[in-house]
């Protein structure tokens, strides 16, 4: 099952429209009754991710366009280990434009290589019973980040303003809850006192 966490520089609240939790409820409710629900991922929007190890390289967040034909951006496939990350984007051309998120992203997914840190649920999951585990031991968070792969939006959905690649956008984010069915791990990166445009 998904495991739902919250990573931020200050305790913050996910926040998810109705629509959204029933849609994402539904997906995770059919991947715990049914293995093929990670199946069911339209052809049209195939799920990619981001190797852990070549996004620990990035120096800034890099779009989809820019990591398309390189060994950094895969398909995704069902032995992966991989984790979804919830962001709010900072500027309307990119997510993270000063590069704190990636900071952040990168700071803990070296401390779980290095086995120095374990995840908490958010509180919020736990309050509401929805976390299936405590905590996520430092020795768990390695195998997980170990030959690992990350899901963020603008790495992993097409940009560009051209007519397909907001036609491929568009797909791929009706097909989100499709893809946290797939992941290992649901992270919410968050980070209280900025302005999210």
């Amino acid at each position: 099952t998904t495991e739902i966490y919250t990573l931020s520089l200050h305790d913050a609240l996910p926040i998810f429209t109705r629509n959204m939790m029933s849609r994402l409820w539904s997906a995770l409710s059919r991947r715990q009754s049914d293995t093929k629900a990670a199946e069911d991922v339209p052809k049209e929007s195939p799920m990619y991710v981001v190797k852990i190890s070549s996004l620990l390289d990035f120096d800034e967040l890099k779009s989809f366009e820019d990591l398309d034909g390189t060994d950094a951006l895969v398909k995704w496939q069902p032995a992966m280990k991989t984790i979804f990350v919830s962001h709010t984007w900072l500027s309307h051309r990119h997510p993270d434009p000063d590069g704190h998120k990636l900071t952040l992203l990168k700071e803990v997914l070296q401390a779980a290589r290095a086995e120095t840190v374990s995840v908490s649920p958010h509180w919020t999951q736990r309050l509401a019973g929805m976390a299936k585990e405590g905590v996520i031991s430092a020795k768990k968070m390695r195998s997980i980040v170990t030959d690992g792969y990350i899901w963020i939006d603008y790495c992993c959905i097409p940009q560009s303003a051209s007519y397909s690649a907001r036609e491929q956008r568009s797909a791929g984010i009706d097909t989100i809850p499709l893809y946290v069915a797939r992941a290992t791990l649901f992270v919410v990166l968050a980070e209280i006192g900025r302005a999210h445009v």
